[in-house]
């Protein structure tokens, strides 16, 4: 069974196995595509979680 997680930015199911992913302050996180890791690293805290 995979585990999902959701995509930080548009909140869609992500694979994280498969999914581009980024790390912000000791946590990793998952996005479905390059251009939501993109947007996530332009403003990481903006879309990271409290």
């Amino acid at each position: 069974m995979t585990t999902t997680m959701q995509c930080p930015i548009c909140q869609m199911d992500v694979d994280p196995q498969n999914a581009p992913s980024a790390t912000y302050n000791g946590e990793e996180y998952h996005f479905c595509s390059e251009g939501c890791r993109e947007k996530f690293l332009q403003d990481p805290a903006g879309h990271a979680r409290p």
